[in-house]
């Protein structure tokens, strides 16, 4: 759509046109001049790039196709009327409101309580991607258990929208300040891939399958996100420009 569109110039815009600001250090003794690699290529080449991007790009193809082809699914696996499987949705929602507020207060909580060697707020994002994970896995395996099934889709909104409300945070702790805005802008692009993932392309493989092999090509997508916010809490420090 027009965001994704939006998302994918200014990445293009920030990343190609902002000016490189070189520095270059004079060796007193010898003469020499060595100029250091622009900040660009700096931070496309930090880790915490591939691995936020990756899980960003998973996690919001995950709550996209929740959020469309959920309905669809809870109706085909439990066999209820629209009306209830709409009511579904709306358990994937509130459980998404208590996943986002639950995730900022944990986060700050370790953050005030806790030393860590990453960032704090990635060992929430992983117990939101666990309980995602688990989430999504208990729908497809789910017998006709309506019960069962609103406990995972409250799981699943809490997982994903828990996970994906600390993705600015983290930006601002790995990044630095003055580059946010372009990492913010190269994670809008993967973010709506994802999106882009979870419409045409994941309606053409269900319909190639079927909708449950679709939502199975979830499950498993979600521990490479899962295992890539765990590298979260093992990069230290922030990345930092060098200018020495």
């Amino acid at each position: 759509g027009s965001s994704g569109i939006n998302a994918e110039s200014g990445g293009a815009i920030l990343l190609i046109y902002l000016p490189d600001s070189t520095t270059t250090s004079n060796n007193p003794t010898s003469g020499e001049t060595s100029e250091k690699s622009s900040w660009r290529w700096d931070m496309l080449l930090n880790s915490f790039m591939f691995v936020i991007c990756l899980s960003y790009f998973i996690l919001t193809f995950g709550l996209i196709a929740m959020s469309t082809w959920g309905q669809m699914l809870f109706m085909e696996k439990l066999g209820i009327d629209t009306l209830h499987a709409g009511f579904m949705i709306s358990v994937y929602e509130v459980g998404g409101f208590c996943g986002s507020t639950a995730s900022g207060f944990l986060a700050d909580f370790v953050a005030k309580n806790f030393k860590t060697k990453g960032s704090a707020r990635s060992y929430s994002c992983v117990l939101c991607a666990g309980i995602a994970c688990v989430s999504i896995a208990g729908i497809q395996y789910l017998s006709p258990n309506l019960l069962g099934a609103k406990v995972c889709a409250f799981g699943s909104g809490f997982g994903f929208y828990g996970t994906m409300a600390m993705y600015g945070l983290l930006t601002r702790e790995y990044v630095a300040k003055e580059h946010a805005g372009t990492l913010t802008a190269v994670m809008g692009v993967c973010s709506q891939l994802g999106g882009f993932c979870a419409g045409v392309p994941f309606a053409k493989f269900s319909q190639k399958h079927s909708l449950e092999e679709g939502f199975n090509l979830v499950a498993c997508m979600m521990p490479v996100a899962f295992c890539s916010l765990c590298v979260l809490m093992f990069i230290d420090g922030k990345y930092k420009r060098k200018t020495e």
